[in-house]
């Protein structure tokens, strides 16, 4: 029987509303603009129709000795023939195998010392956890196989990882000798490599790249990774090559950071602007290519097609991840990210995400994500709090990313949204709902145990599910991975999110792990709106493509671009130059214009003369041959240059922004 998805739920659920004019009318008139969130689900929870054809079951993901030992053999036929597939299946057999149950020891106030299940909380058994002092060999032998593999890849540090963790995980002691040999191998393959890197070294290295975040720019990475752990007919040294030229990147620090909005840099504030709401200022003048904000993501999620590739946490790509102790879906980088996940991000999700997956709704993950690792008990505490002080009196800590005051007052847009909108995100919110009532995750006590819910606290726990789904549907950031050249998920970023749309934009932003690192692309003068662009800009789409494009985040573009319809880059004229004194258009490369020729005879302007030689380096900018929009990427995407390309790229942006005529179509 083929499993059926949320969209399958929906459509049979439209079929008996259509059916019916009454229920029609009905549902239409429950489901306005004007209604508030908890009038919204009060309507969706105790709608008949949808408790019939709305509820889904919760699918446990359980772990399963017999799927591991079989994923184990068939890795083991292909350790000698193809090194990429036996590493995929050894990665696969490790998360199918039954783990102990985590525990992680909390101090409370209230309680004082707390024992808590990471993951599973409840009935270890239910999703095959197995107890503490009980042996995982199955496991075990997972961790030494895969050892094995990376041992043939030369990749020795992560071969000595994996022959520790089959050690703790209880390997067979008749065969540990054959562990220690391998890792002593790997200690003295390391020691060679060592030796040979410091003997090579050179008196002259190169040009020191800029920035920590800054990474290799390898064109066929991306297809040759993922085809490597797709079965890819290259084995041992494509796989090798691969994962060593993946890197581990940081994100950069802006020099001067803002005290009040630790976030941002000391050149950007927040602001309120009528009809707009909260922006982002520039605080001083700003130069192309410096940080304005580096902001590390409240929540993610990842897609579902690198659930097992890249880290839960910190979205790394990993080729020896460590496994969920309760289910199979997902994969972390290391112990830390893990003991993370699991009282964070994964805590909720864990329960939940199987059926998620089954149901197609894995992008949704967010919507419960945002909530961390809060209980009904502590959010319901923390909506009381809220309400006592008043919404529009938000405390200092709503520009802390990692605090849940940051999303909660992120805004919706609700009094612009269609009826049939709010009615598939009621729906949303509905199923998310019934998965958290199962999951026995949620609705906790002080103590962290589970009760049963009245219908007043269901509401309120839909309310605030439905009002994350609809922020979701304009706030969040993709996330991409430069190194892949993939999506790899999505975030919300409460801080950054504050800025707003132009099809002329002055920022871009780029992912550098689970953060976000925005940089000004064009001079940005004091006082002026931090802006990036939502769709396409002025530059490759012309302005009637873009409008359709931006309808949906409910308003219309009065960018300079939109307003003056600016030309795209292919359809640009010759270059035109500003009058240095008055900044009108001339042509040629003269430098003033013939009304302020007189004027420039009697002052000294050589602080603005542009020289031929950079009249021509414009020229080339703008006719292609370096491409304008080359550049600005450059800076967003965090290229690997050296400090000379990288003060060209300014230079030449600056002289871009300010000495050339934007292409305004009169």
């Amino acid at each position: 029987m083929e499993e059926e998805t949320f969209l399958g739920m929906v459509k049979k659920l439209a079929i008996a509303i259509q059916s019916s004019p009454e229920k029609y009318r009905y549902v239409k008139s429950n489901c306005s603009n004007r209604m508030t969130y908890e009038g919204l689900f009060y309507f969706i929870w105790n709608f008949k129709d949808a408790q019939e054809m709305l509820t889904p079951s919760l699918i446990n993901s359980v772990k399963s000795e017999e799927s591991a030992e079989s994923l184990r053999k068939e890795g083991n036929n292909y350790y000698k023939k193809q090194l990429d597939k036996a590493l995929e299946l050894y990665n696969r057999s490790i998360m199918e195998s039954p783990h102990h149950v985590m525990r992680d020891v909390e101090m409370d106030e209230n309680i004082g010392r707390e024992e808590r299940y990471l993951c599973p909380l409840i009935q270890p058994s239910r999703y095959g956890g197995i107890p503490d002092g009980e042996p995982t060999v199955g496991l075990a032998v997972g961790f030494a196989n895969r050892s094995a593999v990376l041992f043939e890849l030369k990749m020795y540090d992560q071969c000595i990882e994996d022959i520790e963790l089959a050690l703790k995980y209880g390997y067979p002691k008749e065969k540990q000798e054959k562990l220690e040999n391998r890792r002593a191998n790997c200690l003295l393959e390391l020691k060679t490599c060592s030796s040979e890197s410091t003997d090579s070294e050179v008196d002259n290295p190169k040009e020191k790249a800029v920035g920590e975040e800054q990474i290799s720019t390898d064109t066929d990475f991306c297809e040759k990774l993922l085809s490597s752990m797709q079965i890819s007919k290259d084995t041992d040294k494509s796989c090798k090559s691969m994962m060593k030229s993946y890197k581990v990147t940081y994100p950069p620090v802006p020099s001067e950071v803002n005290e009040d909005v630790p976030v941002l840099s000391s050149a950007v504030k927040v602001s309120s602007v009528p009809e707009k709401g909260r922006c982002l200022i520039a605080a001083r003048d700003i130069a192309p290519g410096e940080i304005l904000g580096v902001e590390e993501a409240q929540s993610i999620c990842i897609e579902k097609d690198k659930l097992d590739l890249h880290c839960s946490t910190c979205l790394r790509l990993t080729i020896n991840p460590l496994p969920c102790p309760g289910c199979t879906k997902i994969v972390f980088c290391n112990e830390t990210c893990r003991l993370k996940g699991l009282s964070e991000d994964h805590w909720l999700e864990c329960s939940i995400l199987p059926t998620m997956l089954s149901l197609d709704m894995t992008k949704r993950n967010l919507v419960f994500k945002m909530l961390k690792s809060l209980s009904y008990n502590e959010l319901s505490a923390f909506i009381r709090r809220l309400e006592r002080e008043g919404k529009d009196n938000p405390e200092k800590d709503i520009f802390v990313s990692s605090s849940y005051k940051s999303v909660y007052n992120l805004c919706t847009n609700k009094d612009k949204l269609s009826f049939e909108f709010i009615f598939m995100q009621c729906q949303i919110a509905f199923v998310i709902t019934k998965l958290l009532l199962q999951s026995g995750r949620f609705f906790l006590n002080s103590r962290a145990q589970p009760f049963e819910p009245t219908s007043e606290d269901i509401i309120k726990t839909g309310a605030v599910l439905l009002s994350h789904d609809i922020q979701l549907y304009c706030n969040p950031y993709q996330i991409y991975d430069l190194q892949i050249k993939d999506s790899v998920g999505a975030g919300v970023f409460p801080t950054l999110s504050l800025m707003n749309h132009s099809c002329y934009p002055s920022v871009r932003h780029y992912s550098c792990g689970r953060s976000l690192v925005c940089r000004a692309i064009r001079p940005i003068p004091d006082g002026e709106e931090l802006t990036i662009s939502y769709a396409s800009e002025f530059q490759k789409q012309p302005r009637a493509e873009r409008k359709p494009i931006l309808d949906r985040y409910m308003f219309s573009c009065t960018c300079e671009a939109c307003e003056n319809n600016w030309r795209t880059f292919e359809d640009l004229p010759s270059l035109r130059l500003k009058c240095l004194e008055c900044q009108t258009p001339i042509e040629g490369r003269l430098r003033l214009c013939q009304a302020c020729v007189v004027k420039s005879t009697n002052k000294d302007s050589t602080s603005a003369v542009i020289t031929v030689e950079q009249y021509e380096e414009i020229d080339k900018i703008w006719s292609g041959v370096l491409g304008a929009s080359s550049l600005e990427s450059n800076i967003s995407n965090g290229v690997k240059m050296t400090q000379k390309d990288y003060s060209f790229i300014c230079e030449s942006l600056q002289l871009l922004y300010t000495r050339v005529v934007m292409p305004c179509q009169h």
